[in-house]
C-alpha cells in the first residue's frame, strides 16, 4: 500500500522539483548542523546516496542522461545556495571585509598555505582591509593585541576545527588537538611535570653536551662552507630524542639526516597544514592509503616510543619518565596511546621550534654584525671562562641583550607564523573581540607574524632585527646611526606571543629558551660567520614556509674560528 502511493506520488510529481527541494534541504542541513563535521558518512549521504536514490525513483520516467543531469543540478542547488549565502548581507560575518574568495570557501586559504605564502599574505591582507578581516566563509583574522586576551587567555573559546586532523583513525588526540578544557587539563598534568623548574634542571646536562656535540662537529667544518639550516636540526632532532625518550639519532655524529626525518616532517607539515584548512577531508584521507611520508612519520614516532615505555625507563629522569608517571607520584596518567601520541608531537615540535629560531637568529646576524660582537661582549662578561657558558646554563636567563636578541628573532619570525584557530562556540550567543561583536560558530585567530610586526604595537622599525627595543635604556641607538629617547620606543609586550598564552599556551617554553640560549652561548663565542657564495640573505625569509610551523630552506655560511 506505501509503496503504491509513494509510486503514484513520484509518478506525479517533477523531477526536477523534487530534485530542488531535496537540494534545499540537504543545503539547510549543512547550514544549520554539519558545516563544520567532519562526518565523511554524512557526506556520504546527503551528497551522493540522496540525489542517487531520489532519481531512481524517476528512473522510468528519465534517461540516463536525464539522471545524470539532474544529480549535477542537486549538486549545482547545494552549491549555488551556500555560494550566494556566504556572500549575502545575512551572513552573520557581512560585516567584515575580506576578499571575495576567502568568503566562499577555505579552499582560498588552503592555497595559501601550500604556496607557503600564507603569513606574508593575510599579513596583506590586514594592511588592505584592516584590523580585522573575514579570511574564511567563517573566519576572522585580528591584527590587535587587544583580542588576544579574550581569545587565547580567558577559557571560553577552545580549538577550533583546524585541530581535527591531529586525531587519530583509533579516536586518540594529540595534546595540541584537544579542544575540552576539562580534557587538556588532565592530559596537561603530566606535562607540567615534566617541564617545570626541577624537571628543566635535570635535562640541563642532555642540553649541555648536545650543544659540545654540535660545537664539535662545526669545529672540524672550519675554513669551510656550513649550512646551518641543516645542522641546527641535526641538534634539535638529536636533542629531543634524548630529552623524550633517552635515545639519540645520531644525526650529529653522522652530519646527515638520518633515516630522512627532518625532510619527511617537513613534508607532512605541509600535508597537514593544508587539510586542516579543509578538515571535512581528512576523515576521507583517513580512510584511504596515506601517503608513505605519513607511514615513516608515524613509524618513526611509534617504534621510539614503544620502545621507550616497554623499556620501563632510560636510565634518566626524561620527558617519558614524567608523561607516563614512572615515579608512581600522580593518581592520574595517560593511557598508552596517548603517550605515544604526546611523544611524537614532543619530537617535532621541540625540535623544530629550536632548530628554526637558532637558523632565523644566525641570518639576522649575517644582516647585523655590530649585534653579533655585542652579544659576545656580553658573553664574555658573563663567562670569563671559555667552556663555563656550557656548565651554567642558569645565567644565561639574566643575560639582558642574549634575551633580547632572542626575543627581537621570535617577534619577527616566530616559530608559528599564523594565527592559532580557536571557535566562538554555538550556544555561547557570540563575544566581544577587542570592541568587535563576533557571532557565535564563527572561527578567530590573531596572527602573530601581523601583530607582532605592527607599527602600533612595535615602533619605530617594526620590519627591523632591533634588539634595543627589549632593553630598558635612556637612550637608544637606531641601526641607522641615529638617536631617540625612551619615549619615542614602543615595545607591546602583551603583543608578543612566540609560545601562544594562557591555559593552552605551549608547554615546552623554558626548554625552547634553554636550548636557545646554550647554543647561542656556545656557538657565537667561539666561530665567526660570513655568507657562502650560496647564501642569498635578501630572498631568505621568502624561503620560509609557513605551514603551522616552519619549513625553512638553507642558509650557507663560511665558518672561522675566533682567536680566543
Amino acid at each position: 500500500m506505501t509503496r503504491r502511493i509513494l509510486r503514484n506520488v513520484f509518478d506525479r510529481a517533477d523531477p526536477t522539483t523534487a530534485i530542488g527541494v531535496a537540494a534545499a534541504a540537504c543545503y539547510l542541513l549543512y547550514h544549520r548542523y554539519l558545516y563544520r563535521a567532519p562526518r565523511p558518512v554524512v557526506h556520504l549521504v546527503l551528497l551522493l546516496l540522496v540525489p542517487v536514490a531520489l532519481v531512481s525513483l524517476f528512473a522510468r520516467r528519465l534517461s540516463v542522461i536525464q539522471q545524470c543531469s539532474h544529480v549535477l543540478i542537486y549538486w549545482t542547488i547545494v552549491a549555488a545556495l551556500t555560494v550566494l549565502y556566504r556572500i549575502s548581507p545575512l551572513h552573520p560575518l557581512a560585516r567584515y571585509p575580506g576578499p571575495l574568495a576567502a568568503k566562499l570557501s577555505k579552499f582560498y586559504l588552503a592555497n595559501l598555505i601550500v604556496k607557503g605564502r600564507a603569513h606574508e599574505n593575510i599579513r596583506a591582507l590586514h594592511r588592505d582591509y584592516g584590523d580585522v578581516v573575514r579570511i574564511g566563509p567563517n573566519e576572522l583574522s585580528f591584527n590587535r593585541s587587544d583580542a588576544i586576551p579574550t581569545i587565547y587567555a580567558e577559557k571560553t573559546m577552545p580549538k577550533g576545527p583546524y585541530y581535527i586532523t591531529r586525531q587519530s583513525l583509533d579516536g586518540v588526540v594529540q595534546i595540541d588537538g584537544v579542544s575540552d578544557f576539562k580534557e587538556h587539563a588532565r592530559r596537561s598534568k603530566p606535562w607540567a611535570k615534566a617541564m617545570n623548574g626541577t624537571a628543566i634542571k635535570t635535562y640541563q646536562p642532555i642540553v649541555s653536551s648536545t650543544v659540545a656535540e654540535l660545537i664539535e662537529q662545526l669545529d672540524k667544518r672550519v675554513g669551510g662552507e656550513v649550512n646551518m639550516s641543516d645542522w641546527m636540526n641535526f641538534y634539535g632532532f638529536d636533542l629531543m630524542g634524548r630529552v623524550v625518550f633517552g635515545r639519540e639519532w645520531g644525526m650529529l655524529r653522522e652530519a646527515r639526516d638520518v633515516g630522512d626525518y627532518c625532510h619527511t616532517i617537513d613534508k607532512c607539515v605541509i600535508m597537514l597544514a593544508w587539510l586542516s584548512q579543509v578538515p571535512w577531508i581528512y576523515p576521507i584521507m583517513q580512510l584511504l592509503s596515506p601517503p608513505a611520508e605519513v607511514n615513516k612519520m608515524k613509524e618513526m614516532g611509534d617504534n621510539s616510543c614503544i620502545a621507550r615505555i616497554d623499556s620501563g625507563g632510560s636510565g634518566t629522569k626524561d620527558l617519558y619518565y614524567y608523561l607516563m608517571n614512572e615515579d608512581g607520584s600522580s593518581k592520574s596518567q595517560l593511557t598508552r596511546k596517548e603517550g605515544l601520541s604526546d611523544g611524537v608531537v614532543a619530537i617535532i615540535a621541540g625540535s623544530d621550534t629550536a632548530a628554526t629560531a637558532l637558523t632565523h637568529l644566525c641570518y639576522y646576524f649575517l644582516q647585523r654584525p655590530e649585534c653579533l660582537r655585542r652579544l659576545r661582549h656580553e658573553i664574555e662578561e658573563v663567562y670569563p671562562s671559555l667552556g663555563d657558558e656550557l656548565e651554567d646554563l642558569a645565567r644565561q636567563a639574566d643575560m639582558l641583550y642574549l634575551n633580547a636578541c632572542l626575543n627581537e628573532t621570535l617577534r619577527l619570525l616566530p616559530p608559528v607564523l599564523t594565527g592559532l584557530q580557536r571557535s566562538v562556540e554555538d550556544g555561547t550567543g557570540g563575544a566581544m573581540i577587542a570592541g568587535y561583536f563576533v557571532p557565535e560558530g564563527t572561527e578567530v585567530s590573531v596572527h602573530h607574524y601581523s601583530v607582532q610586526r605592527n607599527p602600533k604595537e612595535f615602533s619605530p622599525l617594526p620590519d627591523t632585527f632591533w634588539p634595543d627595543r627589549w632593553l630598558e635604556q635612556d637612550t637608544y641607538v637606531l641601526p641607522t646611526g641615529g638617536a631617540i629617547d625612551r619615549a619615542q620606543v614602543h615595545t607591546n609586550r602583551n603583543a608578543f606571543m612566540p609560545f601562544s598564552v594562557g591555559l593552552q599556551q605551549c608547554a615546552g617554553k623554558n626548554l625552547a629558551l634553554l636550548e636557545l640560549r646554550a647554543v647561542a652561548c656556545a656557538l657565537f663565542r667561539r666561530f665567526d660567520m660570513t655568507p657562502s657564495e650560496k647564501s642569498n640573505l635578501e630572498n631568505y625569509e621568502r624561503g620560509l614556509m609557513d605551514v603551522y610551523v616552519t619549513v625553512k630552506g638553507p642558509l650557507y655560511v663560511h665558518l672561522t674560528a675566533r682567536q680566543l
